[in-house]
């Protein structure tokens, strides 16, 4: 491990807030006075980062990992609000269905079973004498 300033070294892993970054996804942290640069990144994400190259003013790191900015978290929020939404409006619509247009009841099936039984009992009475 280079230890080439006091506050930094190669191998430090930290979390931090991009400061900036282009259009080409080239992020920039500061570090009290140490500019490090982070490629693959928007800004305003906080990332966790791996210092990969380090000189007396200037550095470059990669991502380890991201964590949601406040805007992603919101529409995650939002997200998830309006599917629960959606899945208790669709829960409704199908229980007012059901209000409406009842199942039909086992009742008619239960009178043509008796029927039937009633036709063979007949039918076995004739062939019986």
């Amino acid at each position: 491990m280079k230890n080439i300033n006091k506050i930094l070294n190669v191998g430090d892993v930290l979390e931090a807030k991009i400061e900036t970054a282009s259009e080409s996804g080239k992020g920039v942290i500061k570090v009290q006075d140490i500019i490090l640069f982070v490629p693959d990144v928007k800004e305003g994400e906080i990332v966790r980062i791996k210092i990969i190259k380090l000189f007396k003013k200037i550095g470059f790191a990669e991502v380890t990992s991201k964590k949601e900015t406040e805007n992603e978290s919101e529409e995650t929020d939002k997200k998830l609000e309006e599917e629960t939404d959606e899945e208790a409006e669709s829960e409704e619509e199908e229980r007012e269905e059901e209000i409406e247009n009842p199942e039909p009841e086992e009742e008619p099936k239960i009178k043509e079973n008796k029927q039937k039984i009633e036709s063979e009992k007949k039918a076995d009475d004739i062939f019986e004498d």
